[in-house]
């Protein structure tokens, strides 16, 4: 784990839990280097480019099997039955679920200047790489059988 994840002070102790098949799958997807991380939606384009990108969150929609156009909006809503293979704690926007709020903050510049339609999506656009996420999943969610 990068030192920056450990003096964000983003942490705050929690008893999240996936299941362990789900958080394996999640973690492998995002250190995969097939989803190009953007941010501000769960799956854009970037304006201009043809290139989808994903937030974190949106690449654990695609790995739950919601994918294509059911992938959009800011968050996972929780009465669409179409996100009912993505796990409760991920469900729900980061103004109720502390859990997505602080995955949202992590993957989103927090500076708000960097959306899906702007065609500047490096990966030092962002707070943290998708890899430094990966490595806060594994860390700090409990996976479960």
């Amino acid at each position: 784990m990068t030192k920056k994840l450990n003096q964000t002070g983003i942490y705050e102790p929690n008893n999240w839990e996936l299941p362990e098949s789900f958080k394996k799958d999640w973690i492998k997807a995002l250190k995969s280097g097939n989803y190009t991380q953007g941010a501000g939606a769960l799956k854009g384009e970037i304006e201009d480019t043809g290139q989808v990108a994903y937030c974190c969150l949106g690449v654990a929609c695609s790995i739950a099997g919601v994918n294509s156009i059911d992938i959009h909006g800011e968050w996972i809503e929780e009465w669409d039955g179409d996100f009912h293979d993505i796990p409760k704690i991920l469900q729900g926007s980061a103004d109720e679920n502390k859990l997505v709020k602080i995955l949202s903050e992590m993957n989103d510049d927090t500076g708000g200047d960097l959306m899906m339609n702007e065609p500047n999506n490096s990966k030092d656009s962002h707070s943290f790489s998708f890899d430094d996420i990966a490595d806060w999943i594994d860390r700090y969610i409990k996976g479960i059988k």
